[in-house]
């Protein structure tokens, strides 16, 4: 696992993975981890997160200490408004763009970028290739799935596509 990596003495990373999915009962989140193999397997470094399980304020100290130019939250339609606010401080508190993803992309991607202005991209459906591309610095257009507001704020969406499980 190529997790958090000392640098200079100092532990720094690329991502920090946030899973957003609020319940009441912690469950593993496997497709942070699907996510987080992908951002390994392309050179990357990552750190885990899990709201669950840590409180907002550990979360903050962390991304703080990690210094990562990412940061990626996926979230679900539920108290998706609580993740938000999370967002909100990330970004007054942190230098690092934001990535949401999740099942609530799909679901309300009209809204989110006016719910939430601090998200500076989105992922609809498999984020594997997209968060890889996000890192590489591939231009927002060009990012499988992604979704973001253009000048005019209106929304650039690229449509859905899915990982080939048979190749």
């Amino acid at each position: 696992m190529r997790e958090s990596q000392p640098n200079g003495g100092r532990e720094t990373c690329d991502i920090v993975l946030i899973a957003g999915n609020r319940l009441d009962c912690p469950r593993l989140p496997v497709g942070l981890g699907f996510i987080a193999q992908a951002v390994e397997d392309a050179g990357f470094t990552y750190a885990v997160c899990d709201v669950a399980l840590q409180s907002e304020h550990y979360i903050l100290r962390k991304i703080k200490s990690l210094r990562p130019r990412f940061v990626g939250l996926s979230t679900m339609s539920l108290k998706v408004y609580q993740n938000y606010e999370l967002i909100r401080h990330i970004k007054a508190e942190c230098d690092t763009m934001v990535i949401l993803g999740g099942p609530h992309v799909i679901a309300d991607k009209e809204h989110i970028f006016s719910d939430c202005p601090d998200i500076d991209i989105a992922v609809q459906g498999e984020g594997e290739m997209a968060i890889v591309e996000i890192l590489r610095g591939t231009p927002w257009r060009d990012v499988h799935n992604a979704v973001f507001p253009k000048a005019d704020s209106s929304l650039h969406v690229n449509p859905i596509t899915y990982l080939d499980i048979n190749a």
